[in-house]
């Protein structure tokens, strides 16, 4: 569907222009930033299926994405700082998107589970990135699989290795919890957004799932209610990009869209409860499922999916599938 409906849009010639940002937007780039997406997940499966993708191979690439992602995350943040310095701004910290990326970095971590000291020290390094981006949609997906995370790894440890787990997991809250209270008395700026979530603000993306979801439901033309105005129509109708998968794709696709995407999301899971025999495996992709579908509510999730999630999404379910052929065997 994204194909097809990506071809036309680059066929059409045209050029769409979001207000928000001030910019035309390449109609090439709607297919490149999808397939840079998800086609990765496959050849990823396609090379662990082949025993090309093993263990060792992504716990080195892991440490390459770290050093990558946070020189990413303090070149943004210097980029960031001058530009609120050229506003005039009484505040010395901004949210930083390259906070989602550290997010994306956290499934892997299950595969340090031989070694939980490195284990637990590398989930605290993620953590305080998520937590100094200061984005809350980072932050909520975050501490979920933290959770998550913290709890499956305590069930599944072996009883002789259960209580250095629980040890691990305590220290790691108790660091969490300090460091928020350090930035609660320190950062006004992490104040102010809390404070923006007690208010309700959104950063006007209330504003923009309003405006396309009322344009959705109102749809006089019933062709264009059943496939949708085509990719990224969102921009003609409103300032900026929906923020919300399930809207985008309502303006784009329509009605056949939003059933293909809720198909997806129930392979998704399915995919993810058939791997619950494999302990790593299910702790995993549960993290990916949690991470990617509460993005799709409030961010761009299905072309958004980073390297670092579709190296260890194609690996584990690799590794279900050949667990499953094992046991029916």
């Amino acid at each position: 569907m994204f194909t097809i409906y990506g071809m036309l849009f680059v066929l059409s010639g045209e050029s769409l222009y979001c207000q928000e940002t001030g910019a035309f937007v390449p109609n090439t780039a709607y297919l490149k930033a999808i397939y840079k997406s998800l086609l990765p997940i496959y050849a990823f499966y396609v090379f662990a299926r082949k025993g090309l993708l093993v263990e060792n191979t992504i716990r080195f690439w892991f440490f390459v994405f770290l050093v990558l992602i946070i020189n990413a995350y303090y070149r943004n943040q210097a980029r960031l700082l001058m530009e609120l310095q050229e506003r005039g701004s009484s505040f010395d910290e901004a949210t930083n998107n390259v906070g989602y990326s550290f997010v994306a970095l956290l499934p892997a971590i299950i595969l340090f589970r031989k070694k939980p000291l490195l284990q637990y020290v590398l989930l605290l390094l993620c953590g305080y990135f998520i937590l100094s981006s200061m984005k809350r949609g980072a932050i909520l997906c975050g501490t979920l699989c933290l959770f998550w995370f913290l709890n499956q790894n305590y069930k599944t440890a072996q009883k002789n290795r259960k209580w250095i787990i629980a040890v691990f997991g305590l220290v790691v809250i108790i660091i969490g919890i300090y460091y928020v209270n350090y930035l609660l008395e320190n950062s006004a700026y992490f104040v102010r957004r809390i404070e923006q979530v007690e208010e309700g603000n959104s950063s006007h993306r209330d504003e923009l799932y309003t405006t396309y979801f009322y344009h959705f439901i109102n749809e006089n033309n019933p062709f264009r209610l059943l496939f949708g105005n085509g990719a990224w129509s969102t921009l003609k109708f409103g300032s900026n990009f929906a923020h919300n998968d399930w809207l985008e794709i309502a303006i784009g696709q329509g009605l056949l869209g939003i059933v293909l995407y809720l198909v997806y999301w129930v392979g998704f899971y399915c995919s993810w409860r058939r791997t619950k025999n494999d302990d790593d495996a299910f702790i995993a992709i549960g993290m990916l499922f949690f991470i990617y579908f509460l993005q799709s509510f409030f961010s761009m999730s299905y072309d958004s999916v980073s390297r670092s999630s579709a190296i260890v999404l194609g690996y584990y379910l690799a590794r279900g599938y050949q667990y499953q052929v094992i046991v029916k065997k």
